[in-house]
């Protein structure tokens, strides 16, 4: 019971997590003081770490992350890469497409 309350869990925090990461207005602002830019590159950590909760990798390669710091950026295009490259994720994305 407990682990299926963990996996429920798990899959919303990561959605919540992609609102974040899509977020425009968050985008604009990370360069400004007190922006908290680290939640993004924390959130892209997260979004690789649990690619099998993601159904598609644009939210994290998207045009606005060229202008984040370079460790952040990095960050996006790994978990993106993990999010493609993952067989569970592919498998998922193809039967969800049907």
């Amino acid at each position: 019971m407990t682990m299926l309350l963990i996996l429920k869990a798990r899959s919303y925090a990561v959605k919540l997590i992609v609102k974040v990461l899509s977020d425009d207005t968050f985008l604009l602002h990370v360069g400004e003081q007190g922006s908290c830019s680290k939640v993004l590159w924390a959130a892209a950590w997260i979004c690789g770490g649990y690619c099998n909760e993601l159904s598609a990798p644009d939210k994290l390669i998207q045009p606005e992350i060229v202008s984040l710091r370079p460790d952040i950026t990095a960050m996006c295009i790994q978990s993106a890469m993990k999010l493609e490259l993952n067989p569970v994720a592919f498998i998922t994305q193809a039967s969800v497409a049907k």
